[in-house]
């Protein structure tokens, strides 16, 4: 055994009784000492719960608020209760007031029941209800379920109330009065039943308002706190968007979501969690508001494509980048508030948009101009503002791109086909106007490589045209080469036309054909001439310049020995023309134009079939199955500046065998 065990056993003290306080009587009457009508006038101020918590005060309130003569203050408390309905027949009015208000359950006592069942005029606990219901496959036919009260939902009677009326028909030899008497009361029973569950709910209703009310009031006093510290625009945010669970996770989060008055001790529990959730909601408007700008860029792309369908001559030729930066429509792209866009918004703003166009038009032709006369961009022209697009229609404005044309510095140190440091041999494309607004180079920068990954703009889904990044005109690409102007004046006087007037269209529309003598001869020393070629006016200068024959072709005798002017009609009887060479026009796609999948250089007839089948195996949207389907200004339409027919580059003559000559 242990020391406590040993230990001997000692009877703690005796507790003395407590004397009971004794109340001196009180100066003046109580309130069961009033008189019985002042007393009725205050009890009818009351609600029925409220007289039955009076009752149960003494036996004299007792005794007066359950005697008969107290039924008027019964009435007005039922009246102060939202217009309670009447008992039901055979039910007083405390009994009533129990039923309604007291959520006990009045077989045990013990339980909370929420609802009293009108039906069975009690309030029954799940429990209590096996012990007091009849079972419900006994009612499924039998005759006196339909003259007593049922449960709502499983149509289940009180045991007593159905032994009773049972027993009573029994004893009875014509039980159709009782019958009907039983139905008639148990219709009228139904009929106040509906009253009585129709004042429930409205009951429930207005106690969910104020609760809802309660919440409320706490919810705006937390915004107005969370304004204080800095999250104001969050809080727009949650208001304005649409379809945003911010809000509703804001008002459902459970340090919100209370009918407690907020008090200072209250947010000072509570304010660390609530800025944390606020700081994750910051996150979330700001990615919104990224793809927000996304999608108005997104619908300017659309508005642009429609004004290039709708004034081809007007905006063809303005490129993603530029629109993007007129002041209107960045203004709209860069509108306060969380709404997206539409077209008509843009369609609004239509004028300042085509006046937007028009400037930029003019500051591209006179930084054109500027690369044709020599001069930097943006200086004095020593041509008025009128005659620069005159200026630059000439025959002789052309220009070369020093990205895709590849020219010596020095032209007197080489000679016919000399090759550059690559091993390939010199290149010269030169350009006119008006196709030196879309020449693909100068559109799109290439994307720089960073350790191995690709350098994408922040704006990819806009700006990212494959691997080159979109960008405005380009136009320090252009350049004048020394040579380039003089050979172009050349060209046009010997296609017979004035070198100061003639443009490229009429140049075009005569079509000249020039032949190299220099080619010719280089092709003797190899055995006899069996081939020629002829070039276009465009040709000769882009074969002269990239073969480099050097500084000899400044010399006019020179240039008019080597390069002579051919006629179709004048070649010998023995050449034939083996064949034609044109110019592939190019097409821009309309689903994929000012789009990331849009090649800035166009496609050709045949790239575009490829790329029509191909986007339909990848399953894109508006793209026709194959050329077939497909309607030139709906499906596609040729990039700006594209002739109308395919312009004749070369001329390929063979030379006739003499059986051919013969015949």
């Amino acid at each position: 055994m242990t020391d406590k065990e040993n230990q001997p056993l000692v009877h703690a003290p005796a507790k003395r009784g407590r004397k009971r306080r004794t109340v001196a009587p009180r100066d003046g009457l109580g309130l069961p000492d009033l008189p019985f009508d002042v007393l009725l006038e205050i009890c009818s101020l009351l609600l029925p719960l409220d007289l039955l918590n009076l009752g149960r005060v003494n036996r004299a309130l007792r005794r007066t608020l359950m005697s008969k003569g107290s039924r008027t203050a019964w009435k007005a408390a039922r009246a102060n209760a939202d217009n309670l309905p009447e008992p039901f027949d055979g039910i007083s009015e405390p009994a009533w007031a129990q039923l309604v208000f007291v959520r006990i359950c009045q077989f045990c006592w013990t339980k909370v029941v929420k609802e009293p069942d009108f039906h069975l005029f009690c309030r029954i606990c799940p429990i209590c209800a096996r012990d007091h219901l009849v079972e419900q496959n006994i009612t499924v036919d039998d005759p006196i379920s339909s003259l007593i009260p049922l449960t709502q939902y499983t149509r289940q009677p009180l045991k007593t109330t159905y032994n009773e009326t049972k027993l009573s028909m029994e004893r009875l030899l014509d039980p159709t009065d009782f019958i009907a008497a039983k139905q008639t009361e148990k219709s009228m029973a139904q009929a106040h039943t509906l009253l009585c569950l129709d004042w429930i709910r409205l009951i429930q209703k207005k106690r969910a308002q104020e609760l809802e009310d309660a919440r409320s009031a706490r919810f705006n006093q937390i915004c107005d706190r969370l304004r204080t510290l800095g999250f104001g625009e969050e809080l727009t945010f949650m208001e304005e968007v649409q379809h945003n669970t911010l809000q509703e996770r804001l008002a459902g989060h459970h340090l919100v979501k209370q009918t407690r008055p907020l008090t200072d001790r209250i947010w000072a529990n509570i304010r660390d969690d609530l800025t944390m959730f606020m700081n994750s909601a910051r996150t979330q408007r700001l990615a919104f508001c990224e793809r927000l700008s996304l999608s108005r860029k997104v619908t300017a792309v659309y508005f642009l494509r429609m004004l290039k369908e709708d004034e081809p001559t007007s905006f063809s030729w303005v490129q993603l980048p530029y629109f993007l930066s007129f002041p209107p429509v960045k203004a709209i792209i860069d509108r306060t508030g969380y709404d997206g866009v539409c077209f008509h918004v843009f369609a609004e703003d239509l004028a300042p948009i085509q006046a937007c166009a028009a400037e930029l038009s003019v500051t591209l032709d006179v930084q054109l101009a500027s690369v044709i006369d020599g001069e930097q961009s943006g200086s004095p022209l020593s041509i008025t503002q009128g005659d620069i697009r005159t200026r630059l229609q000439l025959a002789t404005s052309g220009v070369i791109c020093t990205k895709c044309s590849r020219l010596p510095d020095d032209l007197s140190s080489v000679g016919i086909n000399t090759f550059n440091e690559s091993g390939s041999t010199f290149a010269c494309h030169p350009l006119f106007y008006p196709e030196t607004l879309t020449h693909s180079c100068a559109l799109g920068t290439d994307l720089q490589r960073v350790e191995g990954t690709v350098d994408i703009p922040d704006d990819v889904n806009i700006a990212n045209c494959g691997r080159r990044r979109r960008t405005e005109l380009r136009i320090e690409l252009y350049q004048k080469h020394p040579l380039l102007t003089w050979l172009l004046e050349a060209v046009v006087t010997m296609a017979g036309m004035d070198p100061t007037t003639a443009t490229v269209t009429q140049m075009d529309k005569a079509a000249p054909l020039f032949e190299c003598r220099s080619c010719v001869a280089a092709n003797k020393t190899s055995g006899p001439v069996l081939k020629r070629v002829l070039y276009s006016w465009r040709n000769i200068v882009g074969h002269v310049l990239s073969e480099a024959m050097g500084t000899a072709f400044a010399s006019a005798n020179y240039f008019a020995e080597h390069v002579t002017l051919v006629r179709i009609a004048d070649i010998s009887k023995e050449w034939m023309i083996q064949r034609t060479i044109y110019e592939e026009v190019r097409y821009h796609c309309n689903a994929c134009r000012d789009s990331t999948m849009e090649k800035l250089g166009g496609y050709t007839m045949m790239e575009l079939e490829d790329h029509f089948m191909c986007a339909q195996d990848g399953l894109e949207k508006d793209h026709p199955y194959d050329l077939d389907d497909a309607t030139e200004y709906e499906d596609y339409v040729k990039t700006f500046g594209a002739p109308e027919q395919p312009r004749r580059t070369t001329v390929h003559l063979t030379q006739k065998t003499p059986q051919q000559r013969r015949t």
